[in-house]
Parts: C-alpha cells; structure tokens; sequence
C-alpha cells in the first residue's frame, strides 16, 4: 500500500485521489492494528485506558473511511477519469443517480462499501456496550478489527478504488447496463448491511469462545441483532426477485 501511496503521489493524479489513497492507506497500515492491539493489552492489564484507546481508534476508522468513500463517490460523480474504478464504470453521459451507485457498482467499490458498513457496526457496538461486557468487550473489538483489517489488506493489495490511470481517457463505458435500474439505489446497500450485521453476533461468539465463557451471557446481548439482521436478508431476497 505504501508503494502504491508513493507512485501515486508522483503520478499525475488529481489531489482527490490522492488524498483518499493516503486515507485508505492510513487506515489500513495503522487503525486496524492499533484496534487489535489495544484490546489486548487491556485485556491482559485490566487498564480501561486501553479500552478507550479501541473505542477511539474505530471512530479513527470510520472517519478516514468515511472520507475515502466519500471521494470516491466524489469523483464518480464528477467523472474524474484518473482514477481507473471510475474510468471503468461511469460515463460524461450517465446520469448523476446512476454514477452514485458505481461505489457498488464493481468489486474494488463494492468492498470499500462493505468496509465502510462494517466500521459503521463496529462503531455501534463499541458505544452501544462501552459499559457493559467488560470481560467480553475487549475481544469484541479484537474480532471486528481484524475482518476490518481483511477487507482493507484486500483494497489495499489486490482491489484499490484509487489505483490511477494513465493517462486518463476521455470518457468511460459506463455501468453494466443490467445494473442500470432503479433498485440499484437501494437493494446492493441493503444487502451488504444484512451480511455484515451478522458480524456482531459473530463476533461476540467468538469472544466468548476466546475467554472460555460459553454461557447465555453472548446470546442475549446477540439476540436483538440476530433476528434483525436475519429477517433483514429475508427482505433483501424478496427485493432481490422484484430486482
């Protein structure tokens, strides 16, 4: 991701993608790895400073991925060819709606949305319960930092939104053209948060499993999220026919 960062800052690239790359590199090089850490070592001394280091480090996380998502959509909308995810999948002549969707609209977006939602669930649970699971917390935060930290090693190794392109062409293809409906709007971002809302009770299962306390204590706090997120997919399918 550095190196990447580098021949980007030397490229021709518009500051935009510049900015949102040094975002998402921060983001992946520090934020995640402080989020696993700190948990453990809070967990090992018992220190609640530690805790708040976590609690603080998530909403470090969704700001910087907050704004590299927002540039992103930026630059779709503006059809900044320069960046290589937008020359491939917005055109001068696709409507505005329509270039906001391309963040969905192919696979390096595709997962910067899904880390986005995800930070936005970790950020949840971390004040939802900033007072309550002392014991579990810790181990909570551990787990989602390290699927966060996944999709972005993903982004940031193998599927980069911001990889530049030179030189930059004058128009693009635009979206699939089966992706142009007006689902596209609703039913791709609702379906992502269905699947990573799963993480919270996943994470929290492993929690438990990880300290060895394999009571109901995890499965009632779950329990709101669970049935949520499971009849949330259950809509999700029948967008899905109607789409």
């Amino acid at each position: 991701m550095v190196g990447r960062m580098l021949t980007l800052a030397h490229s021709s690239a518009p500051i935009a993608a510049l900015s949102a790359n040094l975002a998402a590199g921060c983001v992946g090089l520090f934020a995640p790895l402080a989020t696993v850490i700190t948990p453990l070592l809070g967990a090992r001394t018992g220190r609640s400073g530690f805790f708040a280091s976590a609690r603080a480090s998530i909403v470090g996380q969704f700001v910087l991925v907050t704004a590299a998502s927002l540039t992103l959509i930026y630059a779709l909308v503006t059809t900044d060819f320069s960046i290589k995810y937008v020359a491939l999948n917005t055109t001068r002549a696709t409507p505005i709606y329509y270039r906001e969707t391309g963040l969905w609209g192919a696979l390096e977006g595709s997962m910067l949305l899904w880390e986005w939602i995800l930070i936005i669930f970790s950020g949840l649970v971390a004040w939802t319960y900033r007072d309550r699971h002392r014991e579990l917390m810790p181990w909570v935060l551990m787990v989602f930092s390290i699927v966060s930290a996944f999709f972005l090693g993903v982004m940031a190794f193998a599927s980069n939104p911001f990889e530049p392109i030179v030189p930059a062409p004058a128009d693009g293809p635009g979206l699939n053209p089966l992706l142009e409906d007006a689902n596209m709007l609703t039913h791709p971002p609702l379906l992502y948060t269905g699947f990573v809302g799963l993480t919270v009770p996943y994470a929290f299962a492993m929690a438990a499993l990880i300290i060895g306390k394999v009571d109901e204590a995890w499965i009632l706090t779950t329990r709101r999220w669970t049935p949520v997120k499971i009849g949330q997919r259950g809509v999700d399918i029948l967008l899905d026919k109607a789409y």
